[in-house]
């Protein structure tokens, strides 16, 4: 296929690209809701005004300017994703997810696509029980499966030669 007809072109066909274009865009409507978004000097406004807000709650509580202390992140989010069977069909990926819930799907999906392209161990449960089942809402894997797609096609998603085989299945 030349590559002026390949599926998809997400800024040159990046993740970084597929998530800001549509996952971010899905949160994104959310958040602007029934008024839409605001110009660049309305939203330079707010941005300042919840500026002195900051820093008005961390001078009442003796927090750092510069660090937020409060910051709690789960260790969920910090927990290295082991790509099984199992693991890969238990993640549901869904824009009703809060944004960082959905993000940290996200990144467990494609570090989980990434293993079955290039782990041995990986690569070999893939052959014995056959590819991963990626799941979740419509919208979200028609996006998703189309920019799989586009990677295939543009042979982004083998190492070595040969026919691509994917190790995934979305659904």
């Amino acid at each position: 296929m030349p590559s002026d007809q390949l599926p998809l072109r997400y800024d040159e066909a990046t993740v970084t690209g597929w998530l800001r274009d549509h996952v971010l865009g899905v949160v994104a409507e959310r958040w602007a809701g029934a008024g839409g978004f605001v110009e660049g000097s309305e939203e330079a406004r707010q941005v300042r005004d919840a500026m002195s807000e900051v820093q008005k709650f961390r001078h009442e509580h003796g927090d750092a300017y510069y660090f937020n202390w409060r910051l709690v992140i789960p260790s969920d989010f910090q927990m290295p994703f082991e790509a099984t069977h199992a693991s890969m069909s238990e993640l549901n990926v869904d824009e009703n997810l809060p944004a960082h819930e959905l993000a940290a799907v996200l990144r467990r999906v494609f570090s989980g696509i990434v293993s079955g392209n290039v782990r041995e161990d990986t690569i070999e449960q893939i052959e014995q029980q056959g590819p991963f089942t990626i799941k979740g809402s419509a919208r979200i894997m028609g996006m998703l499966d189309e920019l799989l797609t586009s990677f295939v096609a543009q042979k982004r998603m083998k190492i070595s030669g040969g026919d691509y085989q994917p190790c995934y299945r979305v659904s």
